[in-house]
């Protein structure tokens, strides 16, 4: 399994880093999680072909995740004809707006795109690959849905937290509670240091920290780095890792 960050940026995109987007490719199908930034430039220019997309996981309804969708949606209605991936929405309302602004675009020739709504448990179990949708609070306190994914595929399990309250309550159980192989923890809305007490217990090997905020954490890695017990890294658009 190959995670590569398309973007790490928080809700603003900065100079050297694009909006949220995560590609994991196991064997020769691709998935991505979050679509903030374009996903079809990300997964072309990481040498992988839009055919080889077979889903794609979206947290929440805040456009630095899911900006990139409509671009998606459009390049596979006109030109990538083959590439049929399943999307999932946090939100069934979504799905209407995305299907009409597309339509206008192309003039009237959109085809269907696989739209599927997001819910707490497995919501996808394809092809050697599991994932599993877990609520979070991130807006307004869970208002609206919002979710962290377990992505499970060749004996491996990542979590990505998606973006969580400010308190960081809702962290992901399973992180306590299961074996993981790689975290990938948001850290736009508190600082690391101030929440090393919750981040400290989880049973991860690795820890990459993404959606973040330069001013807030970007001085302070070095110190909570350290005082975790497992591997630290600050992702940066374009890198790359292998579990």
């Amino acid at each position: 399994m190959k995670i590569t960050f398309i973007g790490t940026s928080h809700g603003v995109p900065e100079r050297d880093r694009k909006w949220t987007s995560v590609m994991i490719c196991v064997g020769e199908n691709t998935y991505v999680i979050d679509a903030g930034a374009s996903v079809a430039d990300g997964i072309i220019r990481a040498g992988r072909h839009l055919d080889s997309l077979k889903a794609v996981f979206i947290t929440h309804q805040h456009g630095d995740h899911m900006n990139g969708l409509p671009a998606l949606t459009d390049i596979i209605s006109w030109y990538y004809k083959n590439s049929d991936p399943a999307i999932f929405l946090p939100n069934e309302g979504i799905a209407e707006p995305l299907t009409s602004l597309t339509d206008y675009c192309l003039g009237g020739h959109i085809r269907d795109i696989d739209y599927r709504v997001t819910h707490e448990g497995v919501i996808y179990d394809e092809e050697g690959v599991r994932v599993t949708a877990i609520p979070t609070k991130h807006i307004s306190g869970g208002k609206f849905p919002s979710f962290a994914f377990l992505f499970e595929a060749e004996g491996k399990k990542v979590l990505f937290t998606g973006d969580l309250s400010h308190s960081c309550e809702d962290y992901p159980s399973v992180a306590f509670e299961q074996e993981l192989d790689l975290t990938v923890t948001e850290a736009a809305h508190f600082k690391l240091t101030q929440r090393e007490d919750i981040l400290s217990k989880t049973k991860t090997k690795k820890m990459y920290i993404s959606h973040f905020y330069y001013k807030q954490n970007g001085d302070e890695t070095e110190k909570f780095a350290a005082d975790m017990p497992f591997e630290v890294v600050l992702a940066e658009d374009g890198m790359s890792v292998e579990i």
